[in-house]
Order: structure tokens, then sequence, then C-alpha cells
């Protein structure tokens, strides 16, 4: 369970905020970025596509245009992103937030949120929260996702695509 290291069936200490992959899909939003700008405890204003086009945000060098959580407000670099329960490479040109947008929706089974400050057990990069993203482990079947978006006025416009496939190997006879 994010945010103890202690292994039990009981309920934290801090509240976990925890979105399903159905949840998610219910509230129509095509990237983890988006799900997670819906929750009242993530800041907007920093680490996202937004802020480094218009310049508003120059505490953070967002080259690559990637999006990131911010919980409280602390800024991206003090929310901790997990992939499964580890740390993953910092994106940015100082490495200082997890970009969301490299991972895609469809892969993920579930979100964990601790909005609370989780230093104590993460280190510094926790004072915000931490955001635990639980990937799909097993999966058999295709999916395939299309979306298209657009405003009333202007030229503005959103398309997606993906597709997910996976199988399970049987690399014995007795395994089946």
């Amino acid at each position: 369970m994010t945010g103890s290291n202690i292994r039990s069936s009981g309920a934290g200490v801090s509240p976990l905020i925890e979105l399903s992959a159905e949840d998610i899909e219910r509230t129509g939003s095509g990237t983890i970025a988006e799900a997670l700008a819906l929750l009242p405890q993530n800041f907007g204003g920093t680490g996202n596509e937004d802020t480094s086009l218009t310049g508003s945000d120059r505490t953070i060098n967002n080259l690559g245009l990637g999006a990131s959580v911010n919980l409280r407000g602390l800024g991206s670099d003090a929310t901790l992103t997990l992939v499964n329960g580890r740390r993953v490479a910092g994106s940015g040109g100082r490495g200082d937030f997890t970009d969301l947008s490299t991972i895609p929706l469809g892969a993920v089974e579930k979100i964990e949120v601790l909005p609370d400050g989780a230093s104590a057990l993460y280190g510094s990069d926790a004072v915000g929260g931490v955001v635990n993203l639980l990937l799909r482990r097993d999966y058999d079947g295709a999916e395939t996702r299309y979306r298209i978006g657009s405003v009333t006025r202007g030229a503005s416009q959103d398309v997606q695509f993906g597709q997910l496939i996976g199988t399970r190997w049987v690399t014995s006879v007795n395994e089946v």
C-alpha cells in the first residue's frame, strides 16, 4: 500500500485516494495527467504544457512539454511519482519531475494518491505527497482507443489513438 512500510490489509494512517481504471474512464479523461488534474488536491500551475508554452512558470525547465502532478501547490518536484511502488527517472531540463505523458492511460490499472506529506517515508521529494501508478500486470486480450476532441471556437484539436495487446505465454505443459 502506498504510504506505509507495513504490509497489511488494514487502513493506513494517512488518507489514500484510489482511482481505478473504471473511475478514470467515467471522467472522460484521455491521459493520466487529465485524470489527476480533476483532483482538488492537485494544483495545475506547474509542470504542464500550458505553463511551459506561456512562460507563466519560470521555476521549472520543461522543454519537452511534459505533464506532471503538483499536490498541494508545492511544485512538481515536491510530489513523488512512483510506478508500481518504484521511483522513476526524472524528466525536464533538471530531471525534477516525472513526465506522466510517457505512460499510456490504457496501461494503468489503478492510481493511488497520498495527498499528505510523506517525506518521513519517501524523502524530501514527497513533501507535497505521493502518486503511485499501478500498471496492469496480467492482461490477455486487445483494446483499441480513439479519441478526438475540439473546442467550439478556434483551431485547437485533441487527437489520441492507442492500442493495448497482451497475451499469456505458456512456457511448459504443466502451466496450463
